[in-house]
């Protein structure tokens, strides 16, 4: 029997970023001693059945605090905000556990062994979002003498949640404590002060950010004993760039001496961002296929002063500096209401729409080749001349086709296959440039 477990959580979206997470767990050695088990927040019956070969347990999420129906209707996905806090009561026949967000990434399996390390004697392993280049999230605007406004991400929750001023002032400058990745032993306090604590924050406060705001109190109100761990177990492409070693062939810390990032984020845009020099202050960006809402955030932190219009079936979180459309992009009417919020050309279009997978490969490949062929004809009515189209595509039947559609609207089309996605992943992305 297995003592130690690594959980996650995923919906039918997110399916891709979970099993790249796994496959990243399963490609060291070491975790055939360690069970994968998974919460089920809406995965359809193929990537449950895919999934069953590959991971020891799977459960379906529930909502474990009670929650208003107007707050969570058709967003599942939520319950990862929850359930997190309940992991013993799903997966009772294990000693440690370790959750890790299924849009993170293994890179070095000694972050595991840190991670299970750190939870001995009933502690909270966890890292903070606070180190060398990471930017600075709490913020004082002075007004006069000793009056100022506090800007800080956990007392906005705190306020909102109504925890009262005191608990808000306390947690308002404390370094930030990222719910992302942690390990608890299956009988530590840590788990009851959590539940009681996220009972208290979605009272009043939103479902998203509940449990991050739960965990703060536990560890900086509670005096929950936690074992910090450097930054590089849980790196945060958004807050840093990592940097990639080509001699080690893997990524690192930006700053000397360069120590090897064990954990990181999803990578993928930043990437092609790096590389094509995509985003810059004040542009306008539209973002298709956007939930969760990964790429709208990247480019609500780069593209300062300009406008970012995001558009998915599927609701999602209130992002900064966005202008969210729900529905399906293929219909025309939806296709007008983007038009209807330009006032000028877009300097960039993205897409990382992707069909529900069928478990037929070429299928699929197919599928969301037309989707890609759509959203880049659709750019053509509302480019610039000097814009930029960004999209994922397949190796496959399609493949050709639509690289000689991007020649035909575009001057210059390139291909690129971020070091990120897995080497047997046959996922890239086309990016065009500069309309004929």
């Amino acid at each position: 029997m297995k003592k130690n477990t690594i959980v996650s959580l995923a919906d039918a979206n997110y399916f891709p970023l979970l099993e790249e997470l796994i496959n990243s767990i399963k490609r060291f050695k070491e975790s055939e001693n360690v069970a994968i088990c998974i919460l089920d927040a809406g995965l359809n019956k193929d990537q449950k059945e895919k999934l069953s070969t590959k991971v020891d347990e799977i459960k379906s999420a529930e909502w474990d605090i009670e929650v208003p129906q107007s707050k969570v209707k058709e967003k599942e996905w939520l319950k990862s905000q929850v359930s997190r806090a309940f992991l013993p009561k799903y997966f009772p026949n294990y000693e440690k556990y370790l959750w890790i967000d299924c849009d993170a990434w293994v890179n070095d399996w000694s972050s595991v062994e840190l991670y299970f390390q750190a939870c001995d004697n009933g502690k909270l392993g966890i890292t903070q979002t606070i180190g060398p280049g990471y930017k600075i999230t709490s913020k004082v605007n002075w007004l006069f003498g000793k009056l100022a406004i506090i800007k800080s991400q956990n007392f906005k929750h705190a306020i909102k949640s109504k925890i009262g001023i005191d608990k808000a002032r306390k947690l308002a400058f404390a370094p930030h404590i990222n719910i992302g990745v942690f390990s608890l032993e299956k009988n530590s306090k840590g788990w009851s002060l959590w539940q009681n604590n996220l009972s208290e924050t979605l009272k009043a406060g939103n479902i998203f950010g509940s449990e991050g705001l739960a965990i703060n109190m536990s560890v900086y109100i509670d005096d929950l004993e936690t074992e910090f761990l450097p930054l590089n177990c849980n790196w945060i492409t958004s807050n840093l760039l990592p940097k990639y070693d080509e001699n080690q062939k893997t990524f690192v810390e930006p700053y000397l001496p360069n120590y090897k990032i064990r954990a990181r984020s999803a990578y993928k845009l930043i990437e092609i961002d790096e590389k094509f020099k995509v985003f810059k202050g004040g542009i306008s960006v539209i973002d298709i296929g956007a939930a969760p809402g990964s790429w709208s955030q990247y480019a609500s932190k780069v593209v300062k002063n300009g406008t970012i219009i995001s558009i998915d079936l599927k609701k999602m979180e209130k992002i900064n500096n966005t202008i969210q459309i729900e529905g399906d992009f293929t219909e025309p009417n939806i296709q007008a209401k983007i038009k209807n919020n330009l006032h000028n050309p877009v300097d960039v279009v993205m897409s990382d729409m992707a069909v529900n997978t069928t478990g037929i490969k070429d299928v699929d490949a197919i599928q969301t080749g037309e989707l890609c062929k759509e959203a880049m004809v659709f750019s053509k009515d509302v480019m610039s001349e000097k814009g930029i189209f960004i999209a994922k595509i397949f190796m496959g039947r399609s493949f050709n086709e639509i690289v000689a559609l991007g020649k035909k609207i575009f001057r210059e089309v390139k291909v690129f296959k971020p070091k990120s996605s897995r080497k047997d992943s046959k996922e890239s992305f086309i990016i065009c440039k500069n309309l004929r």
